[in-house]
Formats: structure tokens, sequence, C-alpha cells
């Protein structure tokens, strides 16, 4: 390659459209979930106490999507994202149960 045509060369910039995704072979593992459920007469129970469900951990995640109102079915109306360390309310907690596998645990606070 000569300096004079460097450059002039016609490079490939394939688009993402043109790409064929190979789907693995291997399974793919359920999400699993972990929340603690708070209790107790601890402030911090008393002031998130519409949301006493706390993730502490997702394996094979890092975020999850819940339906931001309760009444409506999974998947249809305004979503949120939740990941490690987001409180959630009950029916939150029960929607992730109802797609992924979930672990309680609980912790009493107290004063």
């Amino acid at each position: 390659m000569s300096w004079l045509n460097f450059g002039s060369e016609n490079k490939e910039n394939p688009n993402m459209e043109q790409k064929v995704v190979v789907p693995s072979t291997q399974q793919q593992e359920k999400t699993i979930v972990h929340i603690q459920r708070l209790l107790g007469s601890h402030p911090s129970v008393q002031i998130n106490a519409s949301k006493p469900f706390e993730i502490t951990k997702i394996e094979n995640g890092v975020t999850l999507r819940v339906n931001k109102q309760a009444k409506q079915p999974d998947g249809e109306g305004p979503q949120i994202s939740v990941t490690a360390v987001d409180k959630v309310s009950q029916e939150a907690a029960n929607q992730l149960a109802r797609h992924n596998k979930v672990i309680v645990t609980f912790l009493n606070l107290e004063a």
C-alpha cells in the first residue's frame, strides 16, 4: 500500500440489520431475585411503610421491569425499572414472583 492512495480504499460498514444473530446453544438460566421483607418499629421501616420489600440481590440480571400501576395486567401501562437496593411495594413483589424465582428473607428492625 502506498501513501498516495491511503484512505481511498472502500471500507465496509455493515448495518446492524445486515448482521445475523446466532442464538446461544446454552439454556438461559432463570433470574433469581433476593428480597428482604422489612419489619419492626425502626424509623426506616415506618418511613417506607408502602414499600416494605427491598431487593438485595439479582442473579442473572441487572434490572427488572415492573408495572408502575398495580391494578393493570403485567407488562401493560407505565413500567419502571428496578435494581438491587430498590424498595418495592407488595404488588411489585408479587409481579416479580410471577415472572422470576424469588427468595424472601425477613429482617426485623427495632428502634
